[in-house]
């Protein structure tokens, strides 16, 4: 090979110059239609140049910004090799930006190129249906009405950077520490009208990225995460500013932000948000989260949770908020019930969902489309609407008697499950995510000696009854438990 050729690069950028090519022949061809009168073809042909070339050139800024900040990043991890929170120059500083403006240059740029490549179906799906008869290309239509929601997006994260400005998270102390705390200010350089205090959750993800043929999808895997609901905001030092105060305990078991491969990551993301007039106000800050010599053994996640649980003054003792019933098992032992508890207003969005699949199907299967499209989206619809059906009727049991922790769901009479030594579960903890002001999803997870997970499907809406879940279980199995997992 020869020395100092990037072979990575070089395929990158021929990548993105055929796409320029390309982009410039078929303006050049718009161009000579426009000449000989044929407007509609000139029109689909500039669409055309335009969805080319406008991916080529992203693609090269994007590439080349990528490129600098790589080489920024090798330069910076031969320098310190055992200190990965230094090889971010907004990290070494301590002064991290809010996601507010690049999330809303991301959706403008995506939702132009999704709408320059969808929009043409406006022009020939009408003939395709109408004329041919083709009703399995109504589902064509979707393509556009996405792009119309992209738009959506794109404007209201415009409004908000617009509105809010862009956010500081200013840390205390770099980085923040397992077994330790996360500290500094969050800085809104325009302040907030109409709020007083902010919502601010710190979460632990892992993100796997996974490419199947052209397809590429990323996931996100919510490992832990802690709520502060009411952060006082205070004036800060800049005019019209205003800053929040930002203290949370972390947990020495958690993970540190690591980068794996490069499809496979775990990352730190603060977010604050606040309910206000207009636009809500939202940012998230991506956060270095290491291990170091301040870091506490004895701060695990149980042991936080206990004393969070033990000093709140909003931990539960009944079902009466929860949807949780305590009772004793046929075995003597305990026995912790989750019932379902959605009602019509939130199963409603995902019966929706499910009940316009089943058209899509109806349809596929009166176009005599292909065995395989309607099989697919039946599925889909299948799957949607029995999760809807087991969060208002199901029901999770989570059973301590004998040694062993029993997780069992059921629903109308059948039920499944999995049962454990207690000295086999290695950590009990609290899994689930909230976005915004809204509501989450948690569930008590059993965490054995081999890292695999038991978790009952039906979940909670609040964290606090999950914490008061999990650490009243985790009392239930002490006895059985090898050594002190707090």
């Amino acid at each position: 090979m020869t020395p100092g050729l990037d072979f990575g690069k070089i395929a990158i950028y021929g990548f993105v110059l055929v796409f320029c090519a390309i982009g410039l022949g078929i303006a050049y061809g718009a161009f000579l239609s426009f000449q000989h009168g044929e407007t509609t073809n000139a029109i689909l042909m500039t669409v055309a140049s335009l969805v080319f070339g406008g991916f080529g050139v992203g693609v090269l800024v994007l590439a080349t910004a990528g490129f600098r900040s790589q080489a920024r990043e090798a330069a910076m991890q031969a320098a310190h090799p055992n200190e990965p929170w230094v090889w971010r120059d907004d990290w070494v500083a301590g002064r991290i930006r809010g996601t507010g403006k690049s999330a809303a240059w991301f959706f403008w740029g995506f939702a132009i190129l999704w709408n320059l490549i969808s929009m043409p179906l406006v022009f020939f799906l009408p003939e395709e249906i109408f004329e041919k008869e083709n009703y399995a290309a109504l589902m064509g239509f979707l393509f556009p009405l996405v792009g119309i929601a992209l738009l959506v997006v794109a404007v209201r994260k415009t409004i908000q950077y617009r509105k809010y400005g862009e956010c500081l998270f200013v840390m205390e102390h770099v980085p923040g520490v397992l077994g330790g705390e996360v500290r500094g200010n969050i800085v809104l350089p325009r302040g907030l009208q109409g709020a007083e205090n902010l919502t601010m959750r710190l979460s632990c993800i892992h993100m796997i990225r996974r490419r199947s043929g052209k397809d590429t999808t990323t996931t996100e895997d919510v490992l832990w995460q802690t709520e502060q609901l009411s952060v006082r905001l205070g004036p800060s030092w800049q005019a019209g500013a205003q800053h929040a105060p930002v203290k949370i305990s972390v947990p020495f078991d958690a993970k540190p932000t690591e980068r794996i491969n490069e499809n496979n990551s775990i990352v730190w993301r603060l977010e604050a948000s606040a309910e206000v007039p207009g636009v809500d106000f939202s940012t998230t800050f991506e956060i270095p989260v290491f291990k170091t010599q301040a870091s506490s053994a004895e701060v695990t996640e149980e042991h936080l949770r206990s004393q969070e649980v033990t000093a709140s003054a909003s931990a539960i003792s009944s079902s009466t908020d929860s949807g949780i019933t305590v009772t004793s098992s046929p075995k003597g032992g305990m026995e912790f019930i989750i019932k379902g508890r959605s009602g019509v207003s939130e199963t409603l969005p995902g019966l929706g969902i499910a009940l316009f699949l089943g058209a899509i199907v109806a349809l596929l299967v009166y176009a005599g489309a292909p065995f395989l499209f309607p099989l697919v989206f039946g599925i889909f619809a299948l799957i949607i609407a029995a999760m809807m059906v087991f969060m208002t009727f199901g029901e999770s049991r989570i059973v301590v008697e004998e040694g062993h922790v029993s997780v069992r769901n059921s629903l109308f009479g059948l039920m499944t499950g999995r049962r454990m030594p207690c000295s086999s579960v290695k950590r009990i903890g609290v899994k689930g995510d909230a976005r915004g002001s809204a509501r989450g999803y948690y569930s008590v997870t059993f965490t054995q000696e081999d890292e695999k997970t038991v978790s009952p499907i039906q979940f909670l809406r609040e964290k606090r009854h999950a914490d008061w879940l999990a650490e009243e279980v985790r009392k239930a199995m002490e006895p059985w438990r090898t050594g002190n997992r707090r």
